[in-house]
């Protein structure tokens, strides 16, 4: 969580930070709060992944904060999942994107005090989109597909009056897609920044789109698949983008696997991606024709715990140091994990013997190079047998009468 100090003056801001995971009961992710607050202005953030009783994502009191250019999703509270304004409070939400948060009460912006909110996306939210006290200013937004509904009968439908719309905004992992009726839809005299939140310019088309992110093509929009993933995918993934030179971006995915890239080059480059324990898959794309859409589907491969893009012994042995452990044990590796339910099981263990010997995109052989059929020829009579029963004996861990067993299993590495 981050809070803003009670001598905050007209010269903070709070530019570009990612801020995640976060639990309290105020402001899971930002709390602003005191006078302190009453000219901070936050931008092209991207808050996600945040908890809290009130204001998953944000929490307003005796402020006046300006949020600009900011994606606000995945975040859950009993009471306004994305944001939360008290009667104190006046907040203000300028070409932001409040998406696939939930609450209790009101997923997406509950404001108790005199709010604005301009040029924004707010779709599609578990437990309401919109609840606003006090003659709320809501002009030039999108606010669609909210459950069980958009506006409460206090805040008043808006659709149809100031440039609100309620449509499809064809938004996939924070972007706007080709065709979106949110591309020039927006109000340009509020617009106070050059930029959106990807560094693109933040009018393209003569009329500033809806949103954090203002459309340039081309884009790049698949889908990655996580194979053996029993959980939830990461938010957030890094890609390599490679065309002469290499950069790298933290881009969001969707809880499908669902990603768009944007700021791409035109003609033919590389997209290069690794998450988590998954073995690197590297790609070529072309964008001579304009962007890419929905034609790429990047299937990846479960198993390579030490990141050296092979799924060899080393990773077996790091699967039987975390074997039983869960987050908060001492032994715990989140890379180990390999199904995602947050614990290291034999289920793990079944899908690194199933894709053992596999290697990803761009191997630099950190172990010697060696390929699947040299590891076999390398492993002594038995080893398999030997080793599943070295891993079940840690299952019983806990009971005193193993002892000896679990700690033959951990001299397998």
């Amino acid at each position: 969580m981050v809070t803003s100090p009670d001598t905050a003056t007209r010269a903070y801001r709070l530019d570009g930070f990612t801020i995640r995971n976060g639990k309290a009961d105020y402001g899971g992710g930002l709390y602003l709060t005191v006078s302190a607050s009453y000219l901070l202005t936050v931008e092209n953030c991207t808050i996600f992944g945040n908890s809290s009783g009130y204001g998953g994502g944000v929490y307003c009191t005796s402020s006046s904060p300006t949020l600009t250019n900011c994606t606000i999703t995945g975040n859950r509270a009993g009471y306004g999942g994305g944001l939360y304004g008290s009667s104190s409070s006046k907040p203000t939400l300028a070409n932001c994107t409040v998406s696939l948060n939930s609450a209790a009460s009101v997923g997406g912006i509950r404001s108790e005090a005199s709010t604005k909110i301009i040029n924004s996306l707010i779709v599609p939210n578990l437990g309401g989109g919109v609840d606003c006290l006090n003659s709320p200013d809501i002009g030039y937004n999108c606010v669609w597909g909210n459950i069980p509904w958009n506006y409460t009968l206090q805040t008043g439908e808006r659709t149809g009056i100031d440039g609100n719309i309620s449509v499809d905004p064809l938004l996939v992992a924070g972007h706007l897609l080709p065709g979106s009726p949110c591309i020039n839809a927006g109000d340009n005299s509020v617009v106070t920044v050059d930029t959106d939140i990807d560094g693109e310019a933040r009018i393209a088309g003569g009329r500033v789109d809806i949103g954090a992110d203002e459309f340039h093509a081309p884009i790049v929009q698949g889908m990655l698949v996580f194979n053996d993933c029993a959980g939830s995918v990461p938010p957030m993934v890094d890609w390599e983008i490679r065309s002469g030179s290499t950069e790298t971006r933290t881009l969001l995915l969707d809880p499908d696997g669902g990603f768009v890239i944007p700021r791409v080059p035109v003609g033919q480059f590389v997209l290069s991606v690794k998450p988590l324990s998954y073995l690197r898959r590297t790609v070529e794309v072309n964008t001579s024709g304009g962007s890419v859409l929905n034609l790429l589907e990047v299937s990846l491969t479960n198993g390579d715990i030490d990141g050296d893009k092979e799924v060899t012994l080393f990773d077996f042995g790091a699967l039987v140091t975390a074997f039983g452990s869960m987050p908060g044990d001492s032994n715990w590796d989140a890379n180990a994990d390999l199904d995602g339910d947050e614990e290291v099981t034999l289920f793990d263990f079944g899908i690194l013997v199933r894709n053992f010997g596999e290697i990803g995109d761009d191997r630099t052989g950190a172990h010697g190079g060696w390929t699947y059929p040299d590891w076999r020829a390398r492993l002594p009579p038995g080893y398999w047998r030997n080793a599943l029963c070295r891993v079940r004996a840690v299952t019983t861990e806990r009971d005193p009468r193993t002892d000896i067993a679990f700690k033959a299993s951990r001299t397998l590495t």
